[in-house]
């Protein structure tokens, strides 16, 4: 029986050994991990305090700064009203002006933030550069188009505002009215040369200006598909819509009035033999 209590006892303590031990390391992983907390807690209000002085730091110098450029935005336009007053005090011409802003661009020292801005300038001009010439060709031919639709309905007052002799510098071939007695005696069939000739030579000119007129719509219809293909590569590269003054979007709309320039060309005051187009 001795000998069973003295195992039982040591059974026991080594048990209780056991249960010590084990205690004693998770004492020992507690304050480890409550020394971490309290660590972590005093970087976390660290972290936090100075965030918070950064942040009134950069409040502060967001201010200056924005002070700072209203005071040289401030600066600049009164030199620039005072440099325009003088030039129009003094009545300096326009060839001077230039000479003068192109003398002080040589002479003024810009850092890397103006060059910055001059190179993404000239970049973005590079691109308009197509799309300012096609949107230029496109325009005149729509005003050119106009005009000869104008020239068509009353061609003795394009005669008189100039608008015949400017389709003439651009190569139109303008067929010259009929007065109301020309039309009403060439209904009849004429019976002299010279009213024959003069009726050819009118129909000529109907079928030159009508070959003008189709060229002129198929040039208006590559040019309109060429600016919207400029258009949307230059969208596709800036990721913004193209605009001539840097404010207003251009917006290409293609109206009922300009779908049909080339619908309804009448030149009944021209002969009256009717020609087709």
């Amino acid at each position: 029986m001795n000998e069973i209590g003295g195992l039982l006892h040591e059974e026991y303590r080594t048990k209780l050994e056991t249960l010590d031990n084990e205690q004693t390391e998770r004492q020992r992983r507690v304050a480890i991990f409550v020394a971490q907390i309290d660590a972590l807690t005093d970087a976390a209000n660290q972290a936090s305090h100075t965030l918070s002085n950064d942040q009134i730091r950069l409040t502060t110098n967001r201010e200056l700064v924005d002070e700072d450029r209203k005071e040289r935005r401030e600066r600049f336009l009164s030199l620039r009203n005072r440099i325009r007053n003088g030039w129009k005090n003094q009545n300096v011409t326009l060839q001077e002006r230039v000479n003068f802003l192109l003398r002080s661009d040589e002479v003024a020292s810009y850092g890397s933030g103006a060059t910055e801005v001059y190179r993404d300038k000239i970049e973005d001009l590079q691109r308009q550069g197509p799309i300012m010439l096609t949107i230029k060709k496109r325009e005149e031919m729509i005003v050119r188009m106009h005009s000869v639709v104008e020239y068509a309905r009353n061609p003795e007052h394009a005669i008189r505002d100039g608008t015949a002799r400017l389709l003439q510098q651009v190569g139109f071939t303008l067929p010259s009215p009929m007065s109301v007695q020309e039309a009403a005696s060439n209904q009849h069939s004429p019976t002299n040369k010279g009213a024959r000739r003069e009726k050819i030579r009118r129909e000529a000119a109907c079928h030159k200006l009508l070959d003008q007129w189709k060229l002129c719509q198929e040039v208006l219809v590559d040019t309109t598909s060429k600016l919207f293909e400029l258009m949307n590569r230059y969208f596709q590269f800036k990721q913004k819509p193209f605009s001539r003054d840097g404010i207003n979007i251009y917006n290409m709309k293609l109206t009922p009035e300009l779908l049909a320039i080339g619908n309804a060309l009448n030149l009944s005051r021209f002969t009256h033999v009717e020609v087709q187009y």
